[in-house]
């Protein structure tokens, strides 16, 4: 886990600034501290930093060359599969010098060209250049969960693991995209495209490659998409399968040359994790004492968790860390945690995932297991279970069906049929409407950040059925446009942030297209969700997780954080440079919502970070207005 960057001259005659791509990857030292290194190539220039996780010697070291000297490689991430790689290429003549998993990706690449990241099992961003062809080719894995930024004009392309790293150039006017700031503050979506809040600044999408020839011209292609075929088995088939894949990813995930950890919530996801683990290691007769979990914990019992942590926690044996976010930690730290972010927070677990990394990094450990990803490909959010599957069973004339998964989720989630009622109507709108209602929006809103455009924006980005089943449809706008994106940007800043490499055992790309293949009852019937997985490890977690229903997820007391950041100094002191009328009577205003609707809450938390965002970056020249009322 490293940052990485380059600069490429368009013109062969020019040679790179060793000073701006030192620049560049000095901005990256918190993603590496251990190891820096750099090389020049007449227009090529590679810079990287070094976070020591496979192979702990010098030899693992970047840039990294291989035995001829022909390519060169700097790499963010890891590949989980390089020990199964490595014997693969050996039997085919090439010969290793280090055990690190860079050194396979560079003799995978040599053997099998660009296809090679068609091969990965794992996380990255990537660049490396061929010295003889004097061609430089880039990869993001398959989800995104690690960066690739890049800017281009017509001297020079830049390309780093941040954007705070391309900026660090000198080389890029930084300007706000205008647009992206209101799709962001709006309703929190960030990486839905190559845009990013910095004009000219552009972010490789994930499940994409970009090549750049001896003449300067990038080429992008995408070399992943989610597979459309069924896989038809019996549900207890499926479940055994699924176990399998589970259990085998989360192996992957434990291959380290330094201590690994978990997050743990207490909801399905980390805990299968952790109770994996336990199994694990029990079977292996490493002891359980060895491994430790990181959860965060409230005096609000809306959003504390602590049950069912000890739960698991005392099933298991592990070794628990339990902290407890507070706001003033929050008021004195957000410029930092936004500067990391490279972008206003979209919700207050941020912070929270921001103070147990810092935990995490005091008790020594470097690599961290996450649970995210399984509500993605599982169903696991209440929006797949309300009016997607309710309207799939309308439309296939099940109105009996459609009428107990109504039933079964009002009594297992205490749902209102109010509630109910407005899912399954707004699932029932036709996705060619919403690219209507999002033009409108955009049109009218110009600077003004306004409630109705707001409101009729939420579901802008709606991937279109083509046949698929509602809920389908939905889980794959989680996955690739909505949810995750936004999460694992913020995952991987926030860890990063403090030298600590996350990885998701659920986002291993064999147990996402299995998931995507299998059909929805698997995933959630009669108002139980994620239900193959609570099937696959119902031996391992405690009944405590195994039946329970609640879904509180990383939650945080949002509206009581948003109240302290409004009457700090430094946020009042930006309110009242931006928004006319803010003191007094205006403040009042602010104040008040938050105490009222948590969706105005979350608004108003995005705002304010969006403000503190524009004063980080220089972009304070404009006064905005805004409505919550």
């Amino acid at each position: 886990m490293c940052g990485i960057a380059a600069v490429i001259q368009k013109d062969r005659g020019r040679v790179v600034e060793t000073a701006m791509l030192e620049r560049m990857a000095e901005r990256l030292n918190h993603r590496g501290p251990d190891a820096k290194g750099q090389k020049v190539f007449g227009r090529v220039g590679l810079g990287f930093r070094r976070l020591s996780i496979i192979d702990l010697s010098a030899s693992g070291n970047q840039p990294m060359c291989g035995a001829d000297e022909r390519y060169w490689i700097v790499f963010n991430g890891e590949v989980y599969n390089y020990v199964e790689l490595g014997e693969t290429l050996r039997k085919k003549g090439h010969v290793f010098r280090s055990t690190s998993d860079t050194e396979v990706i560079l003799a995978a690449y040599k053997e099998w060209g660009e296809s090679c990241v068609e091969r990965f099992n794992g996380m990255w961003g990537l660049i490396i250049y061929d010295s003889r062809e004097d061609h430089v080719f880039c990869s993001r894995d398959r989800f995104g969960v690690k960066p690739v930024y890049y800017y281009e004009d017509a001297e020079v392309i830049l390309i780093a693991s941040e954007i705070k790293a391309i900026i660090a150039s000198q080389k890029v006017p930084v300007r706000e995209n205008l647009k992206r700031s209101f799709e962001l503050v709006g309703f929190g979506y960030t990486d839905t495209g190559s845009d990013t809040l910095f004009e000219g600044i552009r972010v490789l999408e994930a499940g994409h490659s970009m090549s750049i020839s001896s003449s300067g011209k990038l080429n992008k292609r995408s070399y992943w998409h989610m597979p459309e075929a069924t896989c038809e088995m019996s549900f207890e088939r499926a479940t055994a399968e699924f176990r399998s894949l589970f259990f085998d990813s989360v192996s992957l995930r434990l291959r380290s040359d330094v201590p690994v950890a978990a997050l743990l919530s207490g909801g399905q996801d980390s805990s299968a994790i952790v109770c994996a683990v336990a199994r694990m290691k029990n079977e292996q007769r490493e002891g359980r004492e060895a491994f430790s979990t990181f959860s965060s914990v409230y005096d609000d019992p809306l959003v504390d968790e602590r049950r069912y942590i000890h739960a698991v926690t005392e099933h298991t044996g592990v070794h628990a860390h339990l902290i407890e976010p507070q706001a003033v930690d929050l008021v004195r730290d957000l410029k930092k945690i936004i500067w990391h972010n490279d972008e206003p927070l979209q919700n207050s677990n941020h912070f929270a995932h921001r103070m147990l990394m810092k935990r995490i990094a005091a008790n020594g450990v470097k690599v961290v297991l996450s649970g995210q990803g399984a509500d993605e490909i599982l169903a696991g959010y209440d929006r797949h279970l309300i009016g997607p599957l309710v309207v799939d069973n309308i439309r296939r004339g099940r109105i009996f069906e459609a009428l107990d998964e109504l039933q079964s989720a009002r009594e297992k989630f205490g749902f209102s049929m109010a509630y109910c009622l407005s899912q399954t109507g707004k699932t029932l709108i036709p996705y060619k409407a919403w690219p209507l209602i999002k033009a409108l929006a955009l049109e009218k809103v110009g600077r003004t950040f306004r409630w109705p455009h707001i409101l009729a924006m939420r579901d802008a980005f709606r991937t279109p059925h083509n046949g698929r089943s509602r809920v389908r449809s939905t889980m794959l706008n989680a996955f690739l446009q909505h949810s995750l994106p936004r999460i694992l940007h913020g995952e991987d800043r926030t860890s990063m942030a403090h030298s600590i490499e996350q990885r998701f055992p659920f986002l291993d790309y064999r147990l996402v297209e299995f998931c995507f293949s299998l059909p929805d009852s698997f995933k959630i019937s009669r108002g139980e969700t994620k239900r193959i997985l609570r099937s696959a490890v119902a031996d391992i977690v405690p009944p405590e997780i195994r039946n329970r229903t609640s879904k509180i997820g990383f939650a945080t007391p949002t509206s009581a954080w948003t109240r302290e950041l409004l009457v700090s100094d430094y946020v009042r002191g930006l309110l009242n440079d931006s928004i006319p009328g803010v003191s007094g009577k205006g403040m009042k205003e602010l104040l008040s919502p938050v105490k009222q609707d948590p969706y105005r809450s979350q608004f108003l938390w995005r705002f304010v970070n969006y403000l503190v965002w524009r004063d980080i970056f220089g972009l304070r020249n404009e006064q905005i207005t805004v409505s919550v009322t």
